[in-house]
């Protein structure tokens, strides 16, 4: 029973995943078309895809797992900060008016500023989403081990293949169904985890609240909240080092909405969903800390399997792929939107060798997916995996944040202003993190090199007087 029923839940949604993904499938004789649909998806469905493709399965076993080493600070903020990234993109996707009928993010960039900065936009976004592509099959994996023994790779390859299928040969439309099926999946088994975490507790709200008050890393003062530190600055980095979340494949919305007016629905709705999300996850390791205040962090995981029914062990699989694929079908796909359109379709070479931009996607989805599952998979190379994540994410936000938003605000300049204002950035992150961030204490330099980006590109525009391009 322990080991047939999760193995089968997990045989039984994986088929219903690829029954669903091939059954969706569409001709495409259109890139546009391949790439972000027709633009009439309902507004639920867009909410639910970009919920899908943002909460990955790392989300949740890395918030239940570090609760207790966290500060009230760190914990708290986790339920507000995915919301404010939301927030801050439904505010800019409702000035998108002429940017909305381009593909990608790369495309906006290119068309403001020129070819050049189109392709590093492309390129430090594609390392990317390589990199979070193989975190999550590395969570798929992880997921695996939960249920079983035996065949973890055997499975995640499996796994990685059903989700290459549908992303190769479907497109968006195939990814958007699917994503709608896993979502249902995962918002539907993460609810009656906290409830069953909550029924473990065995402690009347009360006592709950009591045992909390004793508790000095929940102390609610103000100061604590929003200032738990000496040094002020390091607070105001973080919240402002949100923006630097605005990232390819959630981008990918606006483009696939109809108009700006319900891109900025589409993210508000979704800050909302997202709250209910982030509250359901820090309420399950929350009633972890109360039942076991000692528990180390390695075994928190054993002890939510050990209290929650055996055929529950294999939903929580479920949970957990549903989770990782809805975000890695639209790594994949937005990676391969910016290898076939925005960097290979702007070289002539490339063009004039391949002109069906849909064939090359496919090609791209496949290389990404076995480079992502090898990185994923060996052993000595995953460990340096999260700090890569961290390092690219940094380098993409300094590189593409300032100019995106300046486009989307109606600055408009040459190729030249944008290179020297992505070059500005990228010194300002080495300038801090060899010299200052060690001086001021252990926080980002992300924001400040953006700003440093924005601030150089309207210095240059104006002192040089360069004109934008047409």
């Amino acid at each position: 029973m322990s080991f047939e029923a999760p193995l089968l839940i997990i045989v039984v949604f994986l088929l219903l995943t690829l029954l669903i993904g091939v059954f969706t499938i569409r001709r495409h004789t259109i890139f546009r078309e391949y790439a972000i649909g027709n633009r009439q998806f309902s507004t639920a469905t867009l909410v639910i895809t970009l919920l899908a493709s943002y909460y990955g399965g790392g989300i949740l076993i890395r918030n239940v797992s570090i609760f207790p080493s966290n500060r009230f600070f760190w914990i708290i903020w986790q339920f507000f900060i995915n919301g404010l990234i939301f927030l801050t993109i439904s505010w800019l996707a409702g000035r998108m008016h002429k940017l909305t009928y381009h593909l990608s993010m790369p495309e906006t960039i290119g068309r403001v500023y020129g070819k050049y900065p189109r392709m590093i936009t492309a390129l430090t976004g594609i390392f990317y989403l390589i990199v979070f592509l193989a975190i999550q099959i590395n969570v798929i994996s992880q997921a695996i081990r939960i249920c079983i023994a035996s065949d973890i790779h055997t499975i995640t390859i499996l796994t990685t293949i059903i989700l290459c299928i549908y992303t190769m040969l479907g497109g968006i439309h195939a990814i958007t169904f699917t994503d709608v099926w896993q979502f249902i999946i995962f918002f539907s088994i993460i609810p009656i985890l906290t409830w069953m975490m909550f029924k473990n507790v065995g402690k009347p709200a009360a006592e709950i609240i009591s045992f909390l008050q004793t508790q000095k890393k929940f102390e609610l003062s103000m100061s604590n909240l929003f200032f738990p530190f000496n040094n002020k600055l390091l607070p105001i980095l973080y919240y402002l080092s949100v923006i630097a979340n605005i990232e390819p494949s959630v981008m990918q919305i606006v483009y696939m909405s109809s108009s700006p007016s319900q891109a900025r629905k589409v993210f508000l709705y979704a800050a909302f969903f997202s709250c209910v999300i982030i509250t359901c996850i820090l309420l399950i390791s929350l009633f972890v800390f109360i039942k076991m205040p000692d528990l180390p962090s390695v075994e928190i995981w054993n002890y939510v399997l050990a209290s929650t029914p055996p055929y529950f062990k294999g939903l929580i699989c479920v949970c957990l792929l549903a989770m990782a694929m809805s975000t890695a079908d639209s790594k994949l796909h937005t990676s391969a939107i910016m290898i076939s359109y925005d960097l290979l379709g702007n070289m002539r070479s490339i063009k004039r060798f391949c002109s069906d931009q849909i064939l090359l996607a496919r090609i791209a989805i496949l290389l990404i997916a076995i480079l992502a599952m090898l990185l994923a998979l060996y052993k000595n190379f995953f460990a340096h995996l999260t700090s890569m994540l961290l390092s690219i994410t940094c380098i993409y936000a300094v590189i593409v944040v300032a100019p995106f938003i300046l486009a989307v605000l109606g600055f408009r300049s040459t190729t030249r202003t944008a290179l020297m204002g992505m070059t500005t950035g990228l010194l300002t992150l080495f300038v801090w993190n060899k010299w200052i961030s060690h001086m001021v204490g252990p926080t980002s330099g992300t924001f400040i090199s953006i700003a440093a980006n924005a601030v150089s590109m309207l210095t240059a525009h104006y002192i040089y007087g360069q004109r934008p391009r047409r």
